[in-house]
This record gives structure tokens, C-alpha cells and sequence, in this order.
């Protein structure tokens, strides 16, 4: 279903990696679709970003705009644009991402940055959610290349905190990284997902590594782009409003660790809008994605009065 909207204060922002959305278009494939469209339904959001929509060759940019449209009309949604294109920030390496909104919300302008700025893309669209305008972001990291993660981190920071046209921001993203919040007892909000865990495929590209006094390799998280997005001020919703830590990965087949690479995050201004944070457990949800679909919820007046 999508929520009626009773109140312009009171908005719910999603973000979902939707799992190679389009690659293919077998059976099997099509019914999961389906079951991407009914967990997004489920969500009640008003405003979605989605990750991970899979189109290549000289056509990707209509084939992209045409996934996105797809699922707008099988969820109840929107992604049009004031120019009548949609909402969709093209990547380099055939995946993509858009947003989705409420019909009743309008878009006033729409940026995106890919290129040689990010491996995949990103793409924010400017709402009028009925009292101020709000920034809404969707972001997909890139997988490999720690250093170059790293690098993309930093940008991506610096397009939510320096928007040209001044408008507090909200992101959705599947950040590839294990953010670096720490609890008042200075203990990590995410633990490491791969502590006590044995040398994997994630390893090379998730993981640093020293050597103990015997010389054996010992490994730990590389938390450096988690750690660039903490310092540079950025509001995590799920550490902000004390939701339990929850994985947002690992109950796929191909999956070997839990752990939360998807992520809301805010500018300085939602540091007392976020109202609330959940991760989707639902059976249909881990059935639909490798990523289970996040959702919080901000107060837009808070917005107009933060400082």
C-alpha cells in the first residue's frame, strides 16, 4: 500500500537495494520482481530510493528510466521529473539508481553525479513535501577497491554537505562500508562483521590486516569510509534515534556475513528530525533481495527550525 498522507510534517524515507532489478528476464525473475514491488508497497514510505536497477548497452538510459517507471506504477509511485524524464542517475558499470515518491509530493529539480566522480552513481531529487524543501539522495558505492571506496566516500559526503542549492538532505544508500558510529561507551554501534570469522571473498576488499607475534595475519574491518562519514557530520538515522543494530545482509544464499551496509543518512539539520529507523525482517522481504529495505521517519518542521 502507499500511506495516505495526512500530514506534510511527517515523512517516511526508504532505501532498498533491489538485487540486479531488470537484468534478466526469466520466470523466476519476473515473480521476484513482483516481490520487490509488494515489500515496497509494504513500506507505507512516501519517498524511496532504490539501488541496483540493471541496464546496459547503447539503450541503458531507456531501459533504466523504463525499470524505474515499472515500478513506480506497481507500487503506487512516482519518478517523473518537471521535464517529463525520470528520476534516474546512470552508473558505469550497468547499475543504477532512482527514486521513487508520493504522487501527492511534487519534484522541483533533479542532479546527478556518476562519471569519474563514482564507479556507480548517484542522484538527488529536490521535494516539496509540503512545508520546506528537502533533498532527497539515493547512493550506490562501489564493491571493490578499498582506497578508491575510500576516495568515493568522501565525495559522496561532500555532495550531501555542500549542496549548490542549500537544501537540508536525506539518503538512501548501500554504502558497501561498516559505518564507524560509536556508542557513549566509545564501543561501535556495528560491530566487526568479520571478527572471529575465517578468510572469505569479502575479505581482500572489506578487511585490513597485521600480523601477530607468531606472524600470522590477523584481520578487523576496514572502517576507513565508515569512518570519513561519521567525522564529516553526517546523521546516521539508525544511531541517531537508538534503534538496536540491525544487519541489513547475510541471509541470501551467496551471503557468508551479517552486516549493515545500507544506510539513512542526514545533513546536520536531521540531527533532531529523525523520528524513528527500522530494517525490514519480514519473510517476503529476504526473499525479494540480498538487502533487506531500511525505512525512517522525519519531522519536516524540525527541518525549518534547526539551526
Amino acid at each position: 500500500m502507499i500511506r495516505q498522507r495526512t500530514s506534510s510534517n511527517h515523512v517516511r524515507f526508504a532505501s532498498y537495494n533491489l538485487l540486479d532489478y531488470g537484468l534478466l528476464d526469466s520466470p523466476d525473475e519476473l515473480q521476484r520482481r513482483e516481490l520487490v514491488h509488494e515489500t515496497i508497497r509494504s513500506t507505507a514510505a512516501d519517498v524511496v530510493a532504490v539501488q541496483e536497477l540493471r541496464a546496459e548497452g547503447p539503450e541503458e538510459g531507456t531501459r533504466a528510466a523504463a525499470l524505474l517507471r515499472e515500478l513506480a506504477e506497481a507500487t503506487g509511485m512516482s519518478c517523473e521529473l518537471p521535464d517529463g524524464s525520470a528520476a534516474v542517475a546512470l552508473g558505469n558499470v550497468s547499475f543504477h539508481v532512482g527514486l521513487l515518491w508520493n504522487p501527492a509530493i511534487e519534484a522541483v529539480s533533479w542532479r546527478t553525479w556518476s562519471g569519474r566522480q563514482f564507479w556507480h552513481s548517484c542522484g538527488r531529487v529536490v521535494l516539496d513535501v509540503g512545508g520546506p524543501l528537502v533533498g532527497h539522495a539515493a547512493f550506490h558505492n562501489r564493491p571493490f577497491g578499498r582506497y578508491a571506496r575510500a576516495d568515493e566516500t568522501e565525495r559522496f559526503a561532500s555532495v550531501l554537505l555542500r549542496p549548490h542549492d542549500g537544501y537540508p538532505t536525506i539518503a538512501g544508500l548501500d554504502g558497501n562500508v561498516t559505518y564507524a558510529w560509536r556508542n557513549p561507551d566509545g564501543s561501535w554501534y556495528d560491530p566487526d562483521p568479520f571478527a572471529g570469522q575465517p578468510v572469505n571473498r569479502d575479505t581482500i576488499h572489506q578487511c585490513t590486516w597485521t600480523y601477530d607475534e607468531t606472524g600470522e595475519r590477523v584481520f578487523a574491518v576496514d572502517r576507513g569510509p565508515g569512518e570519513i562519514l561519521a567525522v564529516s557530520g553526517l546523521i546516521d538515522a539508525a544511531f541517531a534515534t537508538g534503534a538496536p543494530y540491525a544487519a541489513t545482509t547475510g541471509h541470501w544464499f551467496h551471503d557468508q556475513v551479517d552486516r549493515r551496509i545500507d544506510a539513512i543518512l542526514g545533513t546536520p539539520e536531521f540531527a533532531s528530525a529523525f523520528k524513528s529507523y527500522a530494517v525490514d525482517h519480514s519473510d517476503l522481504a529476504k526473499k525479494a533481495s540480498d538487502h533487506l529495505d531500511i525505512s525512517a521517519d522525519y519531522d519536516a518542521q524540525a527541518l525549518c527550525c534547526s539551526p
